[in-house]
C-alpha cells in the first residue's frame, strides 16, 4: 500500500495483522486549523486526508495521543504523519515509512468517535477488546493507544538501529 501523504510512499504495517486492507491512504492537509494545530502540538509532522474525521473525535485522539507522547516520545523520536485511509480489517494501524511512521485513522470507522465506541462496548461484550470505563475518550483512546505502542516500538528500532 502506499502513503498519499508521502506520494508513492510505500507503507509497512506494524504488528502482526494481516486483515487491514487499507486504500486511498492519506491525501490532502487537514484544511482544519485547529486539527492540524493540535495535532502538530502532538508531534505529528504532517495531517493529510482526514477532514472526513469528526473535529470532535480528532480531539478525542489526540487528547490521548498527547498524553502517551508526553510521557514516552514516539511521535517526537521518528517523524510521524497522521493519515486518513479507507479500507476494511481496521479502526486505525500504524506503519512505518522509508524515513518514518505514519499512523492510519479509518475515515469510516474512526470518523465518528461515538459510534467508533459504540463499535467497541460491543466487542468488550464479545470478550473480543478489553473493557474500559465505558466513556468516549477512554473506548477512543484504546485504539490509538494500541497503535502507539506500535508506533513506540518503530521508535525504540529506530534507536538501537541507528546506534548500532
Amino acid at each position: 500500500m502506499t502513503c498519499g501523504a508521502h506520494e508513492g510512499e510505500k507503507v509497512r504495517m506494524m504488528g502482526r495483522s494481516s486483515d487491514v486492507h487499507a486504500r486511498n491512504v492519506g491525501g490532502a492537509p487537514d484544511s482544519r486549523d485547529g486539527v492540524a494545530t493540535l495535532m502538530s502540538q502532538v508531534g505529528f509532522t504532517g495531517v493529510n486526508g482526514t477532514d472526513a474525521i469528526g473535529t470532535q473525535s480528532m480531539s478525542a485522539y489526540a487528547q490521548q495521543l498527547n498524553k502517551l507522547e508526553r510521557e514516552f516520545g514516539a511521535i517526537n523520536a521518528v517523524p510521524t504523519v497522521l493519515v486518513g485511509a479507507d479500507g476494511s480489517g481496521f479502526y486505525a494501524a500504524a506503519g512505518g515509512i522509508a524515513n518514518g511512521a505514519v499512523l492510519m485513522l479509518n475515515r469510516q470507522s474512526a470518523g465518528n468517535a461515538a459510534r467508533m465506541a459504540k463499535a467497541h462496548a460491543a466487542e468488550e461484550r464479545s470478550g473480543f477488546k478489553m473493557p474500559t470505563n465505558g466513556r468516549l475518550t477512554s473506548q477512543a483512546g484504546y485504539t490509538v493507544t494500541h497503535e502507539y505502542g506500535h508506533l513506540l516500538q518503530n521508535a525504540l528500532y529506530q534507536r538501537a538501529k541507528a546506534n548500532g
